[in-house]
Order: structure tokens, then sequence, then C-alpha cells
């Protein structure tokens, strides 16, 4: 039945798909590689099917996901699960498989499932996110024997001796061990299989010698278990996800989000808060801030062994803020929220926007014991550095432009880091000819006044 369901949803898939769709894989059944990993489970009535997509233009995968949905919810009794395989250069940075994960810690798990289904109704009307799934989904279904307390006291009987009367009559009982080879087996008697209907007819035998039936005491009730039980310090924890649609920003999807997890009434005793791509998010960028700080103290730390002065190397530093001002202009003008790779371009904007200015303070120094002031040497420096400086400028900004353009797998996730670099670079370059020779010549008067 799997096996032909699986081939159904895949000549679906082709259907829709037509020449944007390359290939489609279907495994059906228990994957023995797979057995260890309890957050995506297996079975024989699931199955797996990996679509690879044609190159070229096409439509976008939220835009497949949604026609190709639409003729899946049409199969009765289907449960579809959809997820992003990431790029060879995600899996290295550690990217989320889901970048929007809301968590709701609490004790109870029939709370957590019905707080999670809330949520995910709710996150259905962010146009942003799409495929929203929760950790109880996928569960394989269950039996649920809810005892009625006064019918089982009435007879005598309790919790244990009916769990054990049911395990007999369902597993077999061993009545002995074969011994063969030098090994024991067990010897177990078992019974004829039960169906889900004839289960409540199931006969248990009472103290008293009465002989009951599992109905007269119990409302059997078929219910869906949880897929996976999550914890967090020791509390149950209910996780909601969902990818983000194509062109989606993350900051603005999570504001949303924001807003309807502040507007949900949780019970005492339950928080919510997001996780995911948005915590590793924020993390990354308190690290980050560390490092551009230290990484600026370290290349003045440089500079003023270099230069021997404690007051030149500030000269060139200053071409550090004014390229933060053409990083804005740039994320600005592509439309590119700030996200990690960005920041990463802007640490590396650290060392590499000062280059220009210490050429021409290196310069102007050398001059300076060969002109009689320093405006004579300001500008003679300026004038000799500055076609070096627009040529290494100028080769950058072309070496990076391809990855501003976007070629290759991940290429969007790579564009931030150039953006942020070249956007620096355009206006770090006119700081060091116009900006820092005149504040070169200010310093230098300055110090001749107070001497």
């Amino acid at each position: 039945m799997t096996d032909r369901v699986a081939g159904r949803v895949g000549e679906i898939v082709r259907e829709i798909g037509g020449d944007e769709v390359a290939a489609v894989y279907a495994r059906a059944g228990v994957d023995p590689a797979r057995l260890a990993n309890i957050g995506d489970p297996t079975g024989p009535n699931r199955a797996t099917l990996s679509v690879a997509l044609a190159g070229g233009e096409r439509r976008s995968v939220p835009q497949l996901v949604e026609a190709i949905d639409r003729q899946l919810a049409e199969i009765p009794e289907l449960e579809v699960k959809y997820q992003l395989h990431e790029t060879a250069l995600e899996g290295v940075m550690g990217e989320q498989a889901a970048p929007v994960q809301v968590e709701i810690t609490g004790d109870d798990l029939d709370v957590l499932r019905a707080l999670c289904d809330e949520l995910a109704a709710r996150l259905e009307g962010v146009e942003s996110v799409y495929n929203i799934t929760t950790s109880f989904q996928g569960g394989r279904p269950e039996l649920d024997l809810r005892l009625r307390e006064d019918a089982v006291v009435a007879t005598g009987l309790t919790v244990g001796t009916i769990v054990q009367a049911l395990e007999r009559r369902l597993s077999g009982q061993v009545i002995g061990e074969l011994a063969k080879d030098q090994r024991s087996r067990d010897i177990r008697v078992g019974f004829e299989r039960v169906d889900l209907r004839e289960l409540p007819g199931l006969r248990l035998d009472a103290p008293d010698g009465a002989i009951l039936a599992l109905g007269d005491l119990s409302d059997p009730q078929i219910v869906a278990g949880p897929r996976e039980i999550l914890r967090e310090d020791q509390r149950r924890v209910g996780r909601v996800v969902g990818y983000l649609a194509e062109g989606a920003v993350l900051g603005e999807a999570i504001a949303q989000i924001q807003q309807i997890v502040a507007s949900m009434e949780l019970p005492y005793g339950y928080r919510l808060e997001l996780g995911g791509e948005e915590r590793e998010r924020q993390a990354s960028f308190a690290n980050l801030q560390f490092a551009l700080i230290l990484s600026v103290v370290l290349v003045y730390m440089v500079m003023a062994s270099l230069f021997e002065s404690l007051l030149h190397p500030f000269t060139v530093m200053l071409t550090v803020p004014l390229a933060g001002v053409g990083v804005a202009w740039a994320f600005w003008a592509a439309g590119e929220p700030l996200s990690v790779m960005a920041y990463i371009g802007i640490i590396m904007l650290g060392g590499i926007a000062v280059n220009d200015s210490i050429v021409l303070v290196d310069r102007i120094n050398q001059l300076r014991a060969q002109l009689p002031t320093v405006r004579e040497a300001v500008l003679q420096g300026a004038q000799d550095r500055m076609r070096p400086i627009l040529m290494t400028t100028a080769t950058t900004i072309l070496a990076l432009a391809p990855m501003v353009l976007g070629f290759g797998e991940g290429a969007g996730l790579r564009a931030p880091m150039a953006i942020a670099v070249i956007g620096g670079l355009a206006t770090s370059t006119v700081v060091a000819l116009v900006v820092i020779p005149v504040v070169y010549e200010t310093i230098e008067r300055l110090r001749g006044r107070l001497a």
C-alpha cells in the first residue's frame, strides 16, 4: 500500500512539475540507516520522496509546494511534510533546516499539543512563512485505553493485572526454555491475532471468577502518539517550525511571529520563545560584535608599532567608521538585510579598508623628511598614491562582483559579505584620498601649536 501511494505521489509531482522536475526518487518502508534518528522516524507506513529540480528558469520552491499540496490534499488519510535540502555551504555554516522555530515549554504533553496546534494555525496567516508543522505531527497511531475507575474497583482488578492480561493475550506467554547448542531460547505460546474491532471483547478474568470484557472496563481510543518527546532543562518542549517563502526576510517574519506569540494566552507554568535560526542569529551577532571590536584593536596595535606613534593610527582608523557609511548605503540600495555573512564582511572590512590609508600616511611620513612643509608633503603624497589606491580598490571590487551577481550554489548566502566589502571600500577610498590628508595636516598643526 505504501509503495502504491508513494508511486502515485511521485506521478503527481512529475505531472505538476513537468520540465521543472529533473528526477524523483522514492523510498518506502524502514530505512536501517536512519533508525537511530528519533526525530525523523521511519516505518512501513512511511515513504520519502526526494525531488531534484531542474536548473534554469522555473517556479520558486514555495510555488511548487503550494501546487503539489493542493493535489495531494485530495488523497484521503495522507499526511505530507515538506523539507528543503540544505546546500553544501549551508551545511558548513550550520544553517538550521527550518529557519523559523518556536518552542513551547511545559509539563503536560496534551497541553503542549493543543498549544502547538493553536500556534501553527495562527502562523498560517503569515504570508512569509509556509510549510508549518509541529513536533507532534507524524507520530505513530497508538491505542489509548482509558479505564473506568469505578468499574475496575468494583471487579477487584488493578491496572497491573489488566496490563499483564493484555500483554499475555497480545504478546503470548513464555512457558519454558529450549537449550540447544549451548544457547537457551524462550518458548512462547501465542494466541490468535486480535483485530482492533475485536479488542473491546477481549476476555479478562476477575479475582472472583467472573469473566469480563475489556470494553466493560475501558474505552479504547486510537490516538496519534508524539513523534518525539523533546526536553530542555528537564521540561518537555513542543516545537512549531516553518520555512521562509521566496524573497522573504527573516527579520520581518520574526517581527510578525513575535506579535502572534505576544497575543497568545499561555497556562501557568508554560512559556514560549523563539528558537532556530533566530536564536542562532542573535548569538552569532553577539560573538561577531566582540570579534569586530577585537579586530579594530589589533589593527590599531599593529599600526602603532609600525608608525611608532599613538596618534597617526587614529588618523588611519578614521576610515573604519566612515566605511560603515558605505556598508549601510550598499545594503539599503541592494535591499538586503544585515545577516551573519554581512557581519563577517564588515569584520573583514576592518582590515581591508585601512590598507589605502596606511599606504598614504606612510608615503606622507617619508616625504616630510624631503619637503619643507606638511602641506607640500600631504599634497605630493596624495598625488603619488592616488593611482595605486584606485587600482587596488578597483581590482578588489571587480573580484567580488561575481559574488554579488550570484553564481553557483549558495550564492544568496555569500552575496551579503561581498556587498559589505564593496560598499565599505567605495567610501573608504574616498576617505583615504580626501579626508585622511585633511585630518593628517590638521593633527600636525595642532601638535605644532601644543609644542
